[in-house]
């Protein structure tokens, strides 16, 4: 997954502690296109608006 993610514009990390709770991997054109690729959140976080 790092090696994937090194090729993305953006990537944007939640945590809770030290606790790796989600992560959003986002790529766009550089003008006016964007969108997400991953968006991963762990099982004891979903349902909590991690990725809204």
């Amino acid at each position: 997954m790092a090696k994937a993610l090194r090729h993305y514009g953006a990537v944007f990390s939640a945590w809770d502690g030290s606790r790796l709770a989600g992560l959003v991997a986002a790529m766009d054109d550089g003008t006016m296109t964007a969108y997400v690729h991953y968006l991963l959140v762990h099982l004891r976080y979903q349902g909590c608006g991690i990725g809204s």
